[in-house]
């Protein structure tokens, strides 16, 4: 998680793995399907578009190879913010709360939060399971996509 100055806000970056990153960005499965989501429902009109859009997608060369990142809207509250609402209720966060809660994967990338924490053990329980539908249509299902489509994320305390 970042703050991105162009866009005067926080952003997501995925760093991926070198043998998971390609040497064309193009043809890297999650920027494809990304960009076609967002293709698909800039077109249709529909608003808000049902998953994070992708900002920005670049190669890094680091010690181990060539890895792709990819720059994302960010999903849910930042950190920063998330602190600030416990420093604001006299709470203190507790780093393994933050460790437990933040393994990210195509299947539980969206998460919802329905009421205010009171400690940081409730967090994982207020967080809840995400809303998912199997997806249901006569076409084969690509293995790089997420298993269940995810209910838009919504924070209505935060």
């Amino acid at each position: 998680m970042l703050s991105h100055m162009s866009l005067n806000g926080w952003v997501s970056i995925m760093v991926k793995s070198v043998a998971g990153s390609t040497e064309n960005l193009d043809d890297d499965p999650e920027i494809t399907v990304m960009k076609r989501f967002e293709r698909h429902y800039t077109k249709s009109g529909h608003e808000p578009i049902p998953s994070a859009r992708l900002l920005d997608c670049f190669h890094h060369t680091g010690p181990k190879g060539t890895h792709n990142y990819l720059v994302m809207e960010l999903l849910g509250p930042s950190l920063s913010h998330i602190l600030q609402c416990y420093q604001w209720w006299g709470q203190t966060f507790q780093p393994d709360t933050l460790l437990r809660a933040s393994y990210l994967s195509n299947s539980n990338v969206t998460f919802t939060c329905k009421n205010l924490v009171e400690n940081d053990e409730d967090l994982l329980y207020v967080i809840g399971e995400p809303v998912t539908v199997e997806y249901s249509h006569n076409e084969a299902w690509s293995l790089e996509l997420p298993k269940h489509l995810v209910i838009l994320t919504y924070w209505p305390g935060w």
